[in-house]
Order: C-alpha cells, then structure tokens, then sequence
C-alpha cells in the first residue's frame, strides 16, 4: 500500500507479487485495490471516530458542567430538536453516496465521480436551506396559526414548554441543520473514496476548534444553549468548505455530463436510507423523551446522559466501520455474490470483535464511568447504563450495521426501511408499559429491545440473500476468550497499588484526588483486562480459513499482526457463489 494517499487522475500502486502470489482471490481488480486500501482506512478513519467521541465528550462534559440543571434541560431538548431537522433534511445522500461514488469512481472514472458528488452536495444544500427556513419562519407561522383557531389543546401546545423552548432557539438550530448536514455528507464522500487520512485531519482540527468555541461561548461570552449549538454549527461550516475543495482536488477531473445517469438510483437508496435513518438515529430519541417527560420529566438528563454513554459505548471502535465497509461490499459485489458474501462474513466478524470487548468490560463498571465522568450526581445512572450496555451488546453480536450495508448493497433497502420503523413501533409499544413503571431504566429498556428485534430480522433476511451461514463458531470462541478477563477484572481490584500511586502524587489538589484514583483504577483494569483477552484470544484463534485467505489481500504488516490468531488448521476456505 502507498505510503500517501493518491488523486485518483494517476495510477495507483499495485499490491505486492507475494500477495497475489500466494493465494487467488474471487474479487475483481477494483476491489482488490479497494480491498488494500481499505485497513489503513479503517485505521484512519476510526482515529478520527475515536476521537470525534472523546471531543464531544469533552464538549458534553463542560456543557453539563457548566450549564444550571434548567438550561442543561433546555439544551439536550434543543440539541434533540436540531438532529431531527438535521436527519430530515438529509435524505439519506450519504449512505446512497456511499455505496454509488465508488460504483461511479469504478465504471466512469474520476469525470463520473465528481458529477455525482456534485449533484449530492447541491441536493443536500437545497435541503438544508429549506428545512432551515421552515425552523426559522414556519414555526412561529405556525404557532400564531394553531393560536388564532382558539383550540384550547393547541394553545395549550404552542405555549408549552417544548415549543417556547424550540422558537427562543431557532437560530441556533437552523445553522446547526445546514452547516453539520453539509459537512457530514462531504466527509462520508471522502471515507467512499478511501481518503480517510484528510477527513481525519480535518475533522480533528474541526473538533479542537469546536472544543475552544464552546469554552468561548458558554464561559466569557455567557451564550448559554445558542452558544453550545452554535460552537458545532461554525466548525463544520469551515469544514464543509475545506471538503469541498478536496474532493475537487483529489478526482482531479471535468464533472461528466452523464452524471444524471446514476442520480437516479442514487436518489432511490438515499430515500430509502432516509426512511431507515429518520426512526433509527432522530425519532428514538424525541418517542422516548416523550414518553418520559409525561411521567418523569426529572429524570430527562439521567436518560440522555446514559443514551449517549451506552451508544458511545457500543460503537467507539466499530463507527470508522461503516463508510469503508460499505464501499467494500459494494466493490465486491462486482464480482458475484460470493466476494460480497465474503466481505459480509468478515465485516460481521471485526463489528463484533471491535465492539463486544469494550462493552464487557464497560458493564461491571458502569456506575465508576459516569461517576468519574459527571460527578456523583449521576452515579446512580450505573445500573441505567449496565442494562442499555447490556442490550446493545446483544445486538452487536448479531452483527450490528453490518446487515444493513450488505442489504442496501443489494438492492433490498426495503426490509431496512421496514425493520427501522418496527423498531420504532416496538420502542413506542414497549414504552408505555415500561416507561411509567421504571422510569429513565424503562426508556432505555423500551429502546433496547426495539432494536434487538429488528436486529434479529435483518440478520435473517441478510443470511437468506447473501447465501452463507452467520459466522457463530468465530463468536462461540470471542465469547469465551472474553470469559476470564471479565472476571478477573471484577474480582481483582487494584485498590493498593492506586493508593500508593496516589500517596506518591501528594501535589493533586484534594477535591480531584477521588476522580483521579477512579479513573487510575479503571484504568488499570482496561489494561489488565486488554492483556489477559489478547493471551486468550491467541490460544483459541478465533480466525478461520476464510479470514487467512482475506489476509493475503491486506498489507503485510496487518496480516502479521492478525496471523497469530488465525487457527493453523488447513481447512479449504469455503467457495465463492457467483451469480
């Protein structure tokens, strides 16, 4: 693999004759450069996941901090308000971008690309504008509308705390919709192109500037909600411009006119992808809040806290998946069902590999993370957290999103469509059991087993189309490598060795010296739970044949590293199913 990252007007360098020596692989020429491109990728791009999460923690975690319970109440309504419009306006043109800019990269070359991501970008743009001026101007039309008809529910509604809360707001959130819309959808268009490695720098010195302008924002300036919204709105403003010109720069090319050509279908998994996305990622949250602001309306910090923290949790390594493996499964599929089927199977297997570990480790000590993160005021939302882990964890080792890319690469976006809004039927369904019952718990449980269900059903249409069985034998040994650290991590503690850690750093100032020996002390079980799984995990070698055939597409240096939790056995790696 090169060492820089290339436009796509020059060639690109060719794999190794080692590799291709050693084994064939099913996937055409495209797909097996995509293929070599893709670790570093991944690696770049979840650098950037990685810290996108710890950046926005950070931001949560002086925004909680700083602001009165009142405004911090104020701002997750606002911040719930502006995803919404964010997501409505989306159009799902980053997922349906995803999986078409390499197809178009692939049969029309850099010309066709570029048209494509053109006429996305302008698309997202419009409805940005639009959704903006609709929060801008629509709803107070709205609401002197709903007030002139004299319905004392209405009224009722447009004087109510939500709506007053929303219009005092409206600025901040129409600025948040198009400027982080268009952003994102740049930024998903690079990660199609394997251009990782800018995102990352672009996106982490987006974030830094994010960070100071919410200090700037809330502290000197005393901007309260708007400047904590607005902080996110004018870094990816700058960001958007900067992607802009990158993508011009790296396709190196005149936009074809034939680009309208792939518009089309493009339009059609992006609406698709927009009706999945809309229930999944912006109506969870406002159903459940609902729910819980008419029976607990106290407790709305308590589940916002634990929602972010347990989905943060579930996706810290697996979010760099997702661009990157769909564009590999849309590659692959050039060749037949058999490389897709490939890439499936091992895509499943890194969801759960990279994301089981931390969440087994994160569950035993939920009440330590949010107590080390948000002060012993949330410390009671451990158990909260333990459950909504819990939960997600299930669902990651069913696989995750993987299903979802490989049904939109196959052109049965449909069933994710379906599978999205049952999931938000179920949530609604189970929440008005639940909900008044138990509360924040009963909200995340309501979320929890919405999506478990519709987790389970994708997996099975997934294993029906892509024609090969559900890796479980790899999860049978993941799970019990993770077995005994686990335990050791719960039954040994530490406790003597941070104490005197702490004792040799008599200069921390008394009121940090309990978070600083939390954290030291979590710390150090991450580290002795991280070693004693990768000793596990090299004596039961949960990698197959079919992974060491994938192996021999990788660069060297990560085929080294995986090798040694490949199993020995010689068994024939399974047969590609063409179509």
């Amino acid at each position: 693999m090169p060492d820089r990252e290339q436009g796509f007007g020059t060639p690109e360098q060719s794999h190794t004759a080692s590799a291709s020596e050693e084994s064939p692989t099913p996937f055409s020429e495209t797909g097996e450069q995509l293929i070599r491109r893709t670790p570093m990728g991944y690696v770049w791009n979840q650098a950037g996941a990685i810290w996108l999460f710890l950046s926005l923690l950070i931001f949560e975690v002086v925004i909680r901090r700083s602001l009165p319970k009142g405004e911090t109440n104020d701002f997750d309504l606002v911040s719930t308000i502006a995803n919404l419009g964010y997501y409505i306006a989306s159009l799902g043109l980053a997922s349906a971008g995803t999986v078409f800019l390499p197809r178009a990269l692939a049969e029309g070359g850099p010309s066709l690309a570029l048209s494509l991501a053109n006429r996305l970008a302008a698309i997202r743009l419009a409805l940005g504008v639009i959704v903006g001026a609709a929060i801008i101007w629509g709803l107070p039309a709205l609401s002197t509308l709903v007030e002139g008809m004299g319905w004392p529910q209405g009224s009722a509604f447009v004087h109510s705390y939500a709506m007053q809360t929303i219009l005092d707001h409206r600025i901040v959130i129409a600025a948040y919709v198009l400027c982080v819309g268009i952003s994102t959808l740049l930024s998903n268009l690079l990660i199609a192109l394997v251009y990782t490695r800018i995102v990352f720098i672009i996106g982490s010195l987006g974030q830094l500037l994010l960070l100071a302008l919410a200090y700037v924002f809330v502290h000197p300036l005393d901007q309260g909600v708007d400047g904590a919204i607005a902080a996110q709105a004018v870094p990816a403003a700058i960001i958007a411009v900067i992607f802009a010109f990158t993508i011009r720069h790296v396709l190196k090319a005149k936009p074809s006119s034939k680009g309208h050509r792939m518009l089309r279908p493009t339009l059609r998994l992006g609406v698709a992808a927009w009706l999945a996305d809309l229930p999944n990622a912006s109506l969870v949250q406002p159903v459940a809040i609902g729910q819980l602001s008419a029976v607990a309306p106290t407790e709305l910090l308590y589940f916002k806290s634990t929602y972010q923290m347990g989905d943060a949790g579930a996706r810290f390594f697996t979010d760099g998946l997702g661009g990157i493996s769909m564009a590999t499964m849309s590659v692959s599929y050039e060749g037949g069902l058999g490389p897709l089927a490939i890439s499936w199977r091992t895509v499943s297997k890194l969801q759960v590999l990279l994301a089981v570990p931390l969440i087994a480790f994160c569950i035993p000590h939920a009440s330590s993370i949010m107590r080390i993160l948000f002060g012993t005021k949330y410390e009671q939302t451990g158990l909260l957290l333990a459950v909504f882990l819990l939960l997600n964890g299930l669902t990651q080792l069913l696989g995750g999103a993987t299903h979802e890319w490989a049904l939109y690469v196959l052109g049965r976006q449909q069933w994710v469509v379906v599978s999205r809004w049952a999931t938000l039927g179920i949530l609604a369904l189970v929440g008005i059991w639940l909900v008044p019952q138990f509360g924040a718990l009963g909200a995340l449980l309501a979320v929890g087993i919405g999506r478990l269900v519709a987790q389970i059903f994708l997996l099975v249409l997934a294993r029906v189309w892509v024609r090969r069985p559900y890796p479980i034998a790899f999860i049978v040994k993941l799970l019990l490598a993770l077995a005994i650290p686990v335990i050791v991590t719960i039954f040994f503690q530490p406790i003597s060795f941070v104490a005197s850690l702490m004792a040799a750093m008599s200069w921390i100032p008394t009121i940090a010296q309990p978070v600083i020996q939390q954290g030291l002390l979590l710390a150090l079980n991450l580290i002795i739970f991280t070693i004693i799984l990768l000793i596990c995990l090299w004596i039961i070698r949960p990698l197959d044949a079919e992974d060491a055939m994938l192996l021999n597409q990788v660069p060297r240096w990560l085929r080294r590293a995986l090798l040694p939790f490949a199993s020995r056995r010689r068994n024939r790696a399974p047969a590609a199913i063409n179509e």
